[in-house]
């Protein structure tokens, strides 16, 4: 909270989406945003992890860290357009979420391996191959005519 005037006046809430841990705060701008993709349920927050990410991200960071939101990779978007990986979701339906997904050690998902008939996609390019992003990894289906030897080259 803060009071941005003197009197009798009381104190105002951070809106939500913020917080402030400062004691005797005057200014709104003592509040705090919640980092890039994530929001909190109500006013008056007093810490950063009040913050969650938003159902399209998950949190890359342990509860005792700063609050960091991920975009869903392709992959990790459930048919309810939440991501598989969030912290207040539960996870896709099992025929949804299409392979080997794991924890790396800097928080981040990464897609490890797909299913026979289904091409590893984790690159700019629509392929295994090129430059790595995030966001486009996922399995896809082989088309009609067509077979992989080995998905997750």
């Amino acid at each position: 909270t803060y009071k941005d005037t003197k009197g009798t006046t009381a104190c105002v809430s951070c809106p939500k989406n913020s917080y402030s841990a400062d004691v005797g705060a005057d200014s709104l701008l003592q509040c705090l945003s919640c980092p890039a993709g994530a929001l909190t349920d109500a006013v008056g927050q007093t810490s950063q992890q009040a913050c969650y990410c938003d159902a399209a991200f998950y949190r890359s960071t342990r509860e005792d860290e700063a609050v960091r939101c991920e975009s869903c990779p392709a992959g990790g978007i459930c048919s309810d357009d939440t991501c598989a990986f969030g912290y207040n979701t539960s996870k896709c339906p099992s025929t949804t979420l299409i392979g080997d997904w794991g924890r790396r050690s800097d928080g981040l998902f990464t897609l490890r391996s797909c299913p026979a008939g289904h091409m590893l996609i984790n690159s700019t390019s629509g392929t295994s191959k090129g430059t790595f992003n995030h966001e486009s990894q996922q399995c896809r289906l082989c088309a009609e005519n067509q077979y992989i030897i080995n998905p997750n080259t």
